[in-house]
């Protein structure tokens, strides 16, 4: 039996941004629909819904940067803003491909860590 795209997308996410968990102090992801890796109360969470490249997406306590919180990111009784990360990655993804999921969540993760290293290197807040 063939892996579906989701299932694939699971597994070469978890690969692909396994470094959140090494070098930057993620705690191990939750997988849901989505892939959520938590570092106190900041968050990177990778979403794929069928027909469209995977979105990253940040979450933090608004406090720290008096942004507008996102009224259902509130996570332990703490507002908490969501941003789409700044990166530019030129690999393809091809929902109808396979093939094509590990190599852009990889280019993702790179370009992650290259454009977003202050993010990704910030303590843990709300522990």
């Amino acid at each position: 039996m063939s892996e579906t795209n989701h299932e694939v997308f699971v597994r070469t996410c978890l690969s692909a941004f396994r470094r959140l968990v090494d070098k930057y102090g993620f705690a191990e992801p939750v997988v849901e629909t989505y892939v959520r890796y938590r570092k106190g109360l900041h968050e990177v969470s990778i979403a794929y819904e069928p027909y469209s490249a995977p979105i990253v997406e940040f979450f933090y306590p608004s406090s720290e940067t008096g942004e507008r919180p996102t009224p259902w990111a509130e996570m332990d009784g703490v507002q908490r803003t969501r941003r789409f990360p700044n990166y530019r990655i030129d690999v393809r993804f091809k929902d109808s491909d396979q093939a094509s999921f590990a190599p852009y969540l990889e280019a993702t993760a790179s370009a992650l860590e290259r454009d977003e290293r202050e993010y990704l290197q910030a303590p843990a807040s709300g522990q």
